[in-house]
């Protein structure tokens, strides 16, 4: 007969590891997009312009969402997916106050279920914070993957460890 604490051991391994293996996915997806989004900045929008030309720009993600619209309607040559990638590079890359948007995105997701004080009392790390976004996309919070990395982040920055 088996005991209990061998299942609750295998339990927790079999846990952890499918925990860290979609933290490595995550993180090597967005990898994946950050390249794919410069690979398209350097061969769609410098046909027309320079690079310097965008890192002048420093607009917030409305901004650049504004901006890669007004390209496509130009004839800038961007399916519906690369054109969220761009924006989602384009801001990440050369946004002005990428801080700001974040803390709007994150009170108006996190305050559509539920009160900020939760968020402000929990004293998260980072990798925590992952854990906790991605659940609250599970349970309906409408983040996209790009967003995560910057969620977490800022979320650890202002509601991390007190030291």
């Amino acid at each position: 007969m088996l005991k209990a604490i061998p299942i609750k051991l295998a339990l927790w391994f079999i846990v952890t590891t499918v925990l860290a293996a979609a933290a490595l996915a995550a993180q090597q997806s967005t990898t994946a997009d950050d390249d794919k989004g410069k690979a398209l900045v350097q061969t769609k929008c410098t046909q027309c312009h320079g690079v310097d030309e965008i890192q002048a720009e420093k607009t917030d993600r409305a901004g650049w969402q504004e901006l890669v619209d007004a390209m496509r309607s130009r004839g800038a040559e961007l399916t519906n997916d690369e054109a969220t990638i761009v924006v989602n590079y384009l801001t990440k890359t050369y946004s002005q106050d990428s801080g700001a948007e974040t803390k709007k995105l994150v009170e108006s997701i996190c305050a559509s279920c539920h009160g900020m004080d939760i968020v402000t009392s929990a004293q998260k790390t980072k990798d925590e914070w992952t854990d906790v976004v991605r659940e609250m996309i599970g349970y309906g919070a409408d983040i996209k993957e790009p967003q995560i990395p910057s969620i977490a982040e800022y979320l650890a920055k202002n509601y991390g460890p007190k030291k």
